[in-house]
């Protein structure tokens, strides 16, 4: 943020100086806080400024309040699009969105595969039916955990670390049943781990914007499939009468690192904005009420924003306040901003006049 700032102190403003009232940094700023907010007209950006004047005063001096909508959009417009470019690449450039963590996560993940791999394939204890269900039932986990009851990625995260550990450790017992269970938790965890990680490594891809993150991931893939690949192979060789044990040890260490990263890890990358990206129209069971949002919004030409119909829909169903920020993942005070908006274009006060005018779905 304050390589931005810099880079904004700098900007000359072709502006009259003997006009201007607020500061071009000012109003970008505005401008970029309320689009991370999900602000997506003017009006809405100097609603959601005007709502929180006192966050944005630890960033910028207001010195004259906050500017008009009308004001925002015609300094905006005169902007070159260089500069946008400009800022873009450098909201773009990884800095404080836990890019670097997740591929730290990438590589550990990549780590306990080859490890548990290098069982399955060396050394031939792993049923392939009970792997096979294994992976089969990963797939319906993830759906009833982020689908059906909206659980953190974390949950999934965690279960895989588990699950690697706990089917490696059966997998050195050479016994019918603990080839089975073993073989059934290593494929559970193995599918629970791939579809997490390129989960959040293309959440951390979105936030990004750039090229240059998938570029950076794609080298990454590179380095783990050719150099690790290759390291891990030969440590297995060299260690071929103990590789099992070694292996457990090695995925043990890495299970211990991860708990322990646990709360650093669930506020930057699981709790981030960027890893959630779930919309009322992936629900099913909200699908009749938002269709009836939005055909009011049609029919009466009120200009909802996607988010404005989200919110329009859950207050219909009468989800309090809290319980639509942890449906849509947004904070708390957004819920509150964009229900002011929402009544503001329906021309009501308050939630019972909602109901009365639209009634309880």
């Amino acid at each position: 943020m304050e390589e931005v700032l810099s880079f904004l102190e700098s900007l000359e403003d072709d502006r009259q100086q003997w006009k201007i009232v607020h500061s071009l940094k000012d109003i970008v700023v505005i401008v970029l806080f309320g689009t991370l907010a999900d602000c997506d007209q003017w009006v809405e950006i100097g609603e959601w400024a005007k709502y929180h004047q006192g966050l944005l005063k630890k960033v910028i001096e207001l010195a004259h309040g906050i500017p008009s909508h009308d004001t925002i959009q015609r300094v905006m417009a005169s902007i070159k699009p260089e500069t946008f470019k400009r800022l873009s690449d450098m909201a773009g450039d990884g800095k404080g969105s836990g890019v670097s963590l997740v591929i730290g996560l990438d590589v550990v993940y990549y780590l306990v595969m080859c490890m548990t791999n290098y069982v399955e394939y060396a050394e031939k204890r792993v049923n392939s039916w009970a792997f096979g269900a294994g992976e089969f039932a990963a797939i319906a986990l993830v759906l009833i955990l982020h689908i059906l009851i909206n659980r953190s990625a974390l949950y999934s995260w965690l279960l895989f670390i588990v699950l690697s550990l706990l089917g490696l450790g059966a997998l050195l017992y050479d016994a019918p049943p603990t080839i089975l269970s073993g073989s059934f938790a290593y494929g559970l965890g193995e599918g629970l781990g791939y579809i997490i990680i390129f989960y959040i490594c293309g959440g951390a891809i979105k936030r990004s914007r750039s090229l240059k993150m998938f570029r950076l991931y794609c080298l990454m893939f590179f380095i783990e499939y050719f150099v690790i690949s290759g390291i891990l192979t030969k440590c297995n060789d060299l260690f071929s009468g103990q590789s099992h044990i070694l292996t457990f040890g090695m995925v043990f260490i890495l299970c211990c690192v991860c708990f322990l990263l646990t709360p650093l890890l669930q506020k930057k990358v699981f709790d981030a904005p960027w890893t959630d990206g779930l919309y009322l129209t992936d629900m099913v069971e909200y699908a009749p009420v938002l269709a009836e949002a939005e055909k009011v919004d049609t029919e009466k030409h009120l200009g909802l924003s996607p988010r404005e119909t989200e919110v329009f829909t859950l207050l219909l169903t009468e989800a309090p306040a809290k319980q639509i920020a942890h449906t849509l993942k947004i904070s708390y005070s957004g819920v509150n901003f964009h229900t002011k908006n929402l009544y503001r274009k329906l021309g009501i006060q308050s939630r019972t006049e909602l109901f009365a005018k639209f009634g309880k779905k």
